[in-house]
């Protein structure tokens, strides 16, 4: 692993996901992910984090990573933590949202009868900060997510995150960001008549993360998550959803990275599909 830089950044991460930055004190590994900086100090006695947001910016393409002994200039988002006896050393692991997702794609996908159709798409990644052996400090979005409700009315229902996609049919379509995991969706539609794919629920929180063993077509170990399917018998009232053990072959041979936030427990699913579609 490259040891920590002291520049003004780089074209890639000094550290893969889950890998460990050694700090010494008066240390910071700062970030430069999507419109948001991450950055870890390490002191005496504690550990300092700050999140500095940046909205209207231009989305960067690449996660820039570099390490200095200077200390931020300013506190916008600081979060101090007392220091245990834990090595000092930090790393970042993905992790999906922590409620599901409602989906909508922006135009409405009409599918045919008796059709499988599979769709790609992509999310924003949490960041879990660990200190030490994968002590767990906090967590924060790459970018701020925004709620919706699913449900059929405001008493029966759940608090969601919306996300919109472009639900890409070619996957070498599907923008590449080192803080995006993308996702098959394969819609398997046996009914008679055309479905008007216009919202689904995603479950984030079951779904588990995995790592490109070798790089795609953009020269990254992307991050990708297990084929969601979904059938539907007649109509969007009879979709049923299946998590698969694996990401699509498209994603090539893949690595876990990181464990589903829940368990796949029956009564989840059950809860999961009542709503797939709203």
């Amino acid at each position: 692993m490259a040891q920590p830089q002291s520049s003004s950044g780089t074209d890639g991460p000094i550290a893969a996901w889950g890998e460990s930055v050694p700090l010494s004190p008066g240390d910071t590994l700062r970030n430069g992910l999507s419109d948001m900086t991450l950055s870890v100090t390490l002191l005496a006695h504690e550990w300092q984090v700050r999140v500095a947001r940046h909205p209207g910016a231009r989305e960067e393409t690449a996660w820039r990573q570099w390490c200095d002994s200077t200390l931020p200039e300013h506190d916008e988002g600081l979060e101090r933590f007392a220091r245990g006896n834990e090595a000092p050393r930090v790393a970042l692991r993905p992790a999906l949202a922590d409620l599901p997702l409602i989906v909508r794609p922006n135009h409405p996908l009409h599918l045919p009868p008796g059709t499988d159709t599979t769709i790609y798409m992509s999310t924003l990644v949490w960041l879990q900060l660990l200190v030490g052996d994968d002590r767990r400090l906090m967590e924060v979005p790459v970018r701020q997510p925004s709620w919706t409700w699913m449900g059929a009315d405001t008493m029966e229902g759940e608090l969601c995150y919306a996300s919109l996609t472009a639900a890409r049919l070619e996957p070498d379509n599907l923008p590449r960001r080192p803080w995006r995991a993308m996702s098959a969706v394969r819609l398997r539609h046996e009914g008679d008549d055309y479905l008007t794919l216009d919202r689904f629920s995603f479950p984030a929180p079951i779904m588990p993360l995995f790592r490109q063993s070798e790089p795609g077509v953009d020269g990254a170990h992307s991050l990708w998550t297990p084929t969601l399917s979904i059938r539907c018998e007649r109509d969007l009232a009879t979709a049923s959803l299946k998590v698969e053990a694996t990401p699509p072959p498209e994603a090539g041979p893949c690595t876990a990275l990181a464990p589903a936030r829940q368990p796949v427990e029956r009564n989840h699913l059950v809860r999961t599909m009542d709503r797939i579609f709203g």
